[in-house]
């Protein structure tokens, strides 16, 4: 058990440190980071059909004639 432990604790400081140094790994992360937020937004504000039968979540834009 103790083995295990050191290992995730060698395994999380590499990633945490050398591997996000990588200046093509950041980028992509970054990238990635970026991407996922410009989806969400483009989900949340801009839809053609009113999401909150399927998924519960009201959007944004809901006039009180929309409703």
């Amino acid at each position: 058990m103790l083995y295990s432990l050191q290992v995730q604790l060698t395994l999380y400081t590499y990633l945490a440190t050398e591997f996000i140094s990588t200046v093509t790994i950041y980028n992509a992360i970054r990238r990635v980071g970026t991407v996922l937020q410009v989806m969400h937004t483009l989900k949340y504000y801009y839809w053609v059909i009113n999401p909150q039968d399927r998924s519960g979540v009201t959007p944004k834009g809901l006039g009180e004639g929309a409703k």
